[in-house]
């Protein structure tokens, strides 16, 4: 699902000079296969700059999980233009919010 996403945002920056999405629901034409309204309703578009420094995938703006399931046990994935970057439970801020 994560690689969907990130093809269709990879697309969506291709199509408007390399802009990110205001929403989520932008990049539903992009996807070759749809993806339910109710499962990105568990993801975010976040400034890149408030996730941890090792889930900071380049540029300013970045999808990603809005809440774990387990916090001390789930990873977290941060999909921005260029790459997806994963943190695992050996990042242990990878939930915090910075500012």
């Amino acid at each position: 699902m994560l690689d969907r996403l990130f093809g269709a945002l990879r697309k969506y920056g291709k199509a408007n000079n390399g802009e990110f999405p205001a929403a989520l629901a932008q990049l539903q034409p992009y996807l070759a296969q749809p993806i339910d309204d109710e499962i990105l309703r568990g993801y975010e578009i976040v400034p890149a700059s408030s996730l941890a420094p090792e889930l900071q995938p380049g540029g300013d703006w970045a999808i990603t999980q809005i809440a774990p399931m387990d916090p001390n046990l789930d990873s977290r994935t941060a999909i921005g233009l260029t790459k997806i970057v994963n943190a695992g439970e050996n990042i242990t801020n990878r939930w915090g919010v910075f500012h």
